[in-house]
């Protein structure tokens, strides 16, 4: 076995929504895998390709997102370690409905689309366990449209930095604050704002102690600050 081998199987072990699957299913689904590695800016898939495979990310970033006509890029989230993508396409056999390309190195566990439906149809609790992770999913963007017609930009500044907050267990330097694995052009773009627009609410957040905020680099000075200021418990 190689240590590329031991560390999939680690993280494929390691997500939330597997954990009740049986040991069984998930060497069976740990079997499936190959490893791919992308470079940062690789294009993985565009919005109507043809999907052959559902992923798990290992480590790194992938940024999901939607092109216009003129090539402009509408991120709409970025997906990291531990999260599956493309369980959608694969479950209706539709084509891809997002952009995705890796926004630093990354490495990605790729399960064929058959053979990964078949091996639900033999082990319902996988099948389970991956279609709460889609359930999931479609909560988060139904909330997702309420708080834009509904929150403060403020709010959902807050909700968004802790979406995208890098986990500890993946941190390099745990001792450190908590970094934003993404730019801060990329939430302007996820939060459907200017960058100098969000960079005025950052900047608010670093002078009230909440976020260090320095060139190229944005970490969470206090975590329960911003949980609060995202549950509208602090304006």
């Amino acid at each position: 076995m190689t240590k590329a081998t031991r560390i999939a199987i680690g993280h494929v072990s390691e997500v939330g929504e597997l954990c009740a699957v049986p040991a069984d299913a998930l060497d069976a689904l740990q079997s499936l895998g190959t490893l791919r590695t992308l470079e940062a800016n690789q294009t993985l898939q565009v919005h109507g390709d043809p999907i052959t495979h559902a992923l798990l990310i290992l480590c790194g970033t992938l940024v999901v997102g939607l092109s216009d006509a003129a090539g402009r890029c509408h991120i709409l989230r970025p997906i990291t370690t531990g999260q599956f993508l493309n369980l959608l396409p694969v479950f209706d056999r539709g084509p891809a409905i997002h952009d995705v390309h890796a926004s630093e190195s990354s490495t990605v566990m790729l399960f064929e689309a058959r053979a990964l439906t078949d091996l639900c149809h033999r082990h319902p609790a996988l099948h389970h366990a991956l279609l709460q992770i889609l359930h999931y999913r479609n909560r988060l963007l139904y909330a997702e449209l309420a708080n834009i017609a509904l929150l403060p930009l403020r709010q959902r500044c807050a909700q968004l930095l802790l979406q995208v907050m890098q986990p500890a267990h993946t941190a390099p330097d745990p001792t450190l604050p908590p970094a934003i694995k993404v730019s801060q052009t990329e939430l302007a773009h996820m939060l459907g704002y200017t960058r100098p627009v969000v960079n005025r609410e950052l900047r608010r957040l670093a002078d009230e102690g909440v976020l260090d905020l320095r060139y190229l680099r944005i970490r969470v000075a206090d975590v329960n600050r911003l949980q609060a200021i995202a549950l509208g418990q602090q304006t």
